[in-house]
């Protein structure tokens, strides 16, 4: 797989790193954030999109304003060339012992 077959898609540890908070913090705040759009083995996914859509709300809603949006990590997101925390395809399992 390749970067441009997928559309920008984020995690809760790539949530964190756009917000430069923990990934417990994304875990905490579920019910402030945006409605995730794809379940994968139950894990939440959002499209950057609507992260981005939600980023105001998000911000508004944070204690003391402790989230806040980071344009360059959003930016690397968008453009296939994010390196932080969860950027790689990792392979598991038995796929992992070959």
């Amino acid at each position: 797989m390749t970067n441009g077959e997928l559309p920008p898609l984020v995690g809760a540890q790539e949530y964190g790193e756009l917000f430069g908070v923990t990934q417990v913090a994304v875990s905490q705040s579920l019910k402030r954030l945006p409605e995730c759009d794809y379940r994968l083995s139950g894990s939440r996914l959002w499209l950057l999109a609507t992260v981005l859509d939600a980023a105001a709300d998000t911000m508004a809603g944070s204690r003391g304003g402790r989230w806040q949006l980071h344009g360059g990590v959003a930016e690397a997101l968008r453009s296939g060339t994010y390196e932080g925390p969860g950027s790689a395809f990792v392979k598991r399992g038995l796929a992992a012992k070959k």
